[in-house]
């Protein structure tokens, strides 16, 4: 359906996920999250890789608003969730549709790894201004880092609450930024029309979507975290 992506390895820098995690934390947390609460989310990542050694002494400040939501879940939850904040919350189509789908997933609370896109550093400031960009961040990252799984097929066959980002020019989307938003079902008196929620609602001829997709995306399952 898409062109073959090469997933790139995470980065260092403004990129990096933090994980929220108490300074106090009990040793039923997770190993890692006990070492990411001691010394900071990025310079663990350094220390798996193995680029730099890391000094345990030095401990870095977690920015408020980027964990991830909580575990176990399950990924009917999340679509159900994520669909019915669409729906309750579009209007009036006003080219705001990255915005919208970012306080959608948070009225949701979450989707997949992703909790508040307006402060998850893995967003912020490379693949934060527009709809194309989301696509962008899951292929830096990789969908499973954040929590989800990339979809094939047809937009018409996928799950209400499933992530549609579509490539423009036709349909008044615009072939610089595109758009996201979130699937609801086919529509229309011959059911020949796909119907998703951006911030407001979205109605695209099915025989045409297919080829203006530029990705979709479902949670997928994400188990507890077991204490060693």
């Amino acid at each position: 359906m898409r062109r073959a992506r090469v997933r790139r390895r995470h980065r260092d820098g403004p990129g990096q996920e933090a994980t929220a995690v108490p300074a106090s934390t009990p040793r039923s947390v997770h190993a890692l999250q006990r070492l990411q609460a001691t010394i900071g989310n990025r310079a663990v990542a350094r220390l798996l890789e193995g680029t730099v050694p890391v000094d345990p002494s030095s401990k870095t400040e977690v920015a408020p608003g980027t964990a991830v939501p909580p575990r176990p879940s399950e990924p009917d939850v999340d679509l159900k969730a994520l669909h019915d904040a669409a729906e309750a919350a579009a209007g009036v189509m006003k080219s705001l549709g990255y915005h919208a789908f970012k306080e959608n997933v948070i009225a949701a609370g979450g989707y997949g790894d992703i909790l508040n896109i307006f402060l998850d550093q893995r967003f912020n400031k490379k693949y934060y201004q527009w709809a194309l960009q989301f696509s962008d961040a899951v292929d830096e990252y990789g969908a499973e880092a954040l929590g989800l799984e990339e979809v094939e097929g047809s937009p018409a066959s996928a799950d209400p609450g499933t992530v549609l980002v579509l490539n423009g020019p036709t349909h008044g989307i615009s072939e610089t930024y595109g758009d996201i938003s979130v699937i609801d079902g086919v529509a229309g008196k011959n059911k020949d029309l796909l119907r998703s929620y951006n911030d407001g609602t979205l109605l695209v001829p099915v025989k045409d979507v297919q080829a203006m997709v530029r990705g979709m995306y479902r949670p997928i399952v994400r188990p507890e975290l077991k204490a060693e």
